[in-house]
């Protein structure tokens, strides 16, 4: 999540780069349709958790008002019709990380309780202002986690969510002899530095872009 202008500003760079010639490769984790392809009851109940805890995530934003958007929600959702989707497919992460396991996991049990919680306060109380003030907080603390090799404290989930998906995205870098802008959150970028080091890939510049400014 970021602020408009940041999205607005990364868009620019893609835009130019593919202007450039460069390829353009992204991530999404796509559920929808998947569900067909469930083996069991089991499954086919996670990937719709998973799906739907995806479209409740921001939501809680939106109720505290924070002015913050998500990429679904930015013009880097606007995909161009040469892009590429590289990422892995929801039922794979359902049965790595384990359809009964998938559906107790926070990030797929919290949004509808935020969102039940945070949907009885009254807008401008003191309960709304220290709710608001908690959740900004909780997003900037996650943030600085996702600077670390291991944001994650659970094993499994660091294999399945981060490791992974890393891996598909650097081999599909890998891949092509074309320049490529693959857009990924900061929580990635540790795994596929890793893995493109290794490949004699050498970091040659970066740049500090502002996505978020704590009131």
């Amino acid at each position: 999540m970021a602020e408009r202008g940041y999205y607005e500003n990364i868009r620019e760079r893609v835009d130019k780069a593919e202007a450039d010639g460069a390829l353009i490769q992204y991530e999404r984790t796509d559920w929808k349709g998947v569900e067909e392809n469930a083996r069991t009851d089991e499954e086919r109940d996670a990937v719709r958790a998973f799906g739907d805890s995806i479209s409740d995530r921001y939501l809680p934003l939106h109720i505290l008002d924070l002015g913050w958007q998500c990429q679904p929600e930015s013009v880097l959702d606007e995909v161009g019709p040469d892009w590429q989707l590289i990422d892995a497919g929801a039922m794979n992460l359902v049965r790595l990380y384990g359809p009964r396991r998938m559906m107790l996991a926070p990030q797929v049990t919290q949004p509808k309780k935020q969102i039940t919680q945070l949907s009885r306060l009254k807008p401008g109380s003191m309960p709304f202002r220290l709710a608001r003030n908690a959740m900004m907080n909780s997003y900037l603390a996650l943030f600085d986690r996702n600077r670390q090799k291991n944001p994650s404290e659970d094993p499994i989930d660091q294999l399945v969510i981060y490791t992974y998906r890393e891996l598909c995205a650097a081999l599909a870098i890998l891949d092509t002899d074309r320049d490529v802008v693959s857009m990924w959150g900061g929580a990635h970028l540790w795994g596929l530095d890793e893995v493109l080091t290794r490949n004699q890939f050498v970091l040659t510049d970066s740049e500090w872009i502002t996505a978020v400014r704590k009131e």
